[in-house]
């Protein structure tokens, strides 16, 4: 939230959560259910407390744990 702080231009968060199993793919995140933890969800539930916008970034093995994650938090925005 410092970047917001410093710039009133800022109004997108995008956090790679792109995450796979298969050593084939790149991944841009450690951890392919970060959407489920408490920390995550609390950051992201703070998106729409500042007026921003998250722009997701994951693969469709992950859209449960997303859809999940928006369902209980529906006011903030995504792209």
């Amino acid at each position: 939230m410092a970047h917001a702080a410093a710039s009133p231009l800022l109004k997108v968060i995008r956090n790679m959560l792109a995450c796979l199993p298969n050593k084939h793919v790149m991944d841009f995140c450690e951890k392919k259910d970060m959407v489920r933890m408490d920390k995550f969800k609390q950051g992201y539930a703070l998106l729409e407390k500042k007026g921003l916008t998250y722009d997701a970034d994951l693969y469709t093995d992950q859209l449960d744990g997303f859809i999940e994650l928006v369902s209980n938090i529906p006011s903030t925005k995504i792209v």
